[in-house]
C-alpha cells in the first residue's frame, strides 16, 4: 500500500522481479546440470531443497558470510552424523530448532554478538 501510494506499479514490480527470480534459478540450474553432467527428479528432492535451506538460515541471511559459513557447516556434518544412521534427520530438526530460537539471525549473529562481548569485556578491562 505504501508503494502504490507513492506511485509505484506495484503489479509491474512484482512481474519484474518474478523474471529475475526465473532467470537467475534457470541460470543456475543449468550450470549445476553441466557441472553434474546428469540430471533425474531425484537430484532436486524435497530434502535437498530442505538442506539449502537450512543452510541459509543456520548460517544467518544478514550477510554472504553467513551463508558461506552454514554451507560449509552443513556440508561437513553429514560426515559426523553417520553415526545416527537414519536418525540424522532428527538431528538436522533440533539444529534448526535451536538456531531459530536462541539465535534467529544465524551463527553469524551469534559470533558477530560474541565477538562485541569480549571486545567490551577487554575495553573495561
Amino acid at each position: 500500500m505504501a508503494a502504490t501510494a507513492m506511485g509505484v506499479n506495484v503489479s509491474r514490480l512484482k512481474i519484474q522481479v518474478f523474471i529475475l527470480s526465473a532467470l537467475v534459478a534457470s541460470v543456475s540450474g543449468s550450470l549445476y546440470v553441466h557441472f553434474v553432467t546428469f540430471i533425474s527428479p531425484t537430484t532436486c528432492n524435497i530434502m535437498f531443497s530442505i538442506l539449502l535451506v537450512m543452510m541459509v538460515v543456520v548460517g544467518g541471511m544478514a550477510n554472504i558470510w553467513g551463508c558461506i559459513l552454514g554451507a560449509a557447516l552443513l556440508t561437513i556434518l553429514p560426515e559426523y552424523l553417520r553415526v545416527f544412521e537414519d536418525y540424522d534427520v532428527i538431528v538436522y530438526g533440533f539444529i534448526l530448532l535451536f538456531i531459530i530460537m536462541f539465535l534467529p539471525g544465524g551463527l553469524s549473529q551469534g559470533f558477530a554478538m560474541a565477538y562485541s562481548t569480549i571486545r567490551r569485556g577487554r575495553s573495561k578491562a
